[in-house]
């Protein structure tokens, strides 16, 4: 289709554009899952030595080579169709509990779940200190 509207050159394009996105979308989601790994291991839910930061680039690379471990082995073991399906929903497992998460966190009476300053859908009300959408 890319061929038709844009030539081949614009093809080529959005081919390499389509594949710098992808192996972006990867690396963020790699680096996201070893901070999870991280702090797992910090909150001690998972060994602590997941938490080890590498000296020179402050990463943590354990939870790295974990982490890129782990997704070597199921590349080798199952197909894309089979990781495909619960890689999605996992993603909309996660995406929902953010959003209740989010929930919880602006329910509190914290000075850290306030909106930020000249927010205009949300205003505090003074007289009993909890937040509401604005009129």
């Amino acid at each position: 289709m890319a061929a038709l509207v844009l030539g081949p050159a614009g093809a080529v394009a959005m081919l390499v554009g389509s594949l710098l996105a992808t192996a972006s979308s990867a690396n963020a989601s790699i680096l996201a899952s070893s901070r999870i790994n991280s702090a797992m291991g910090r909150d001690r839910l998972v060994t602590p030595d997941l938490n080890e930061i590498h000296p020179r680039f402050g990463t943590p690379y354990r939870s790295i080579a974990v982490t890129g471990g782990l997704i070597l082995l199921f590349i080798v073991v199952a197909d894309v169709q089979t990781l495909s399906t619960p890689g999605s929903i996992l993603h909309l497992i996660i995406y929902g509990l953010l959003d209740l998460a989010l929930i919880v966190f602006r329910g509190r009476r914290s000075p850290t779940a306030a909106p930020p300053i000249g927010s205009h859908c949300i205003r505090r009300r003074r007289s009993s200190g909890r937040w509401r959408p604005s009129d």
